[in-house]
């Protein structure tokens, strides 16, 4: 068996229970839903709409499909956890301009040296990168101490090529 479907089986899982959390409280908002949705995409799905998490299943994925699969999840479990927390900031979903600022001034706040060319391009249309996805790697910059520049880098650079 590979190795890494123990792995994501163990992250999905995570992710599965955190999600249910969060329905079960009422705390998703509608947009945060929708992009969870779109990350774990219908075919991924169980019937009660969690992340499929089978050994059948994800022994079938190729390596590239099982990393994806990864990344999704680990894209929706941010997603979960930003938007459960969003009240935080005391920021309406519908101000997206402004939850990127507040989020970039947080930051700074904190001494990560975030550039906001960066925000800029994204609020500007520069770059197809999505707010909430934006601010979600933001967040995870301010709260997870084993992510850092380097890790957002990677991803907003992935992002912007895919632009």
């Amino acid at each position: 068996m590979n190795p890494n479907v123990k792995m994501v089986q163990k992250q999905i899982r995570s992710f599965n229970k955190a999600y249910s959390r969060v329905l079960n409280a009422d705390k998703l908002t509608p947009q945060g839903l929708a992009i969870t949705g779109d990350l774990i995409e219908y075919d991924r799905m169980t019937q009660a709409g969690f992340a499929k998490a089978g050994t059948r299943y994800l022994e079938n994925m190729t390596e590239e499909e099982l990393l994806a699969y990864s990344a999704d999840i680990e894209d929706a479990y941010d997603i979960v956890r930003w938007d459960k927390e969003m009240s935080e900031f005391e920021l309406s979903a519908k101000d997206p301009e402004s939850l990127l600022w507040k989020m970039y001034d947080q930051l700074d706040i904190n001494g990560v040296a975030f550039d906001s060319d960066d925000v800029k391009d994204v609020i500007d249309g520069v770059y197809e990168v999505g707010y909430k996805e934006m601010a979600s790697k933001m967040y995870k910059l301010l709260k997870n101490k084993d992510y850092g520049m380097s890790d957002f880098n990677n991803w907003f650079q992935s992002q912007r090529s895919l632009s």
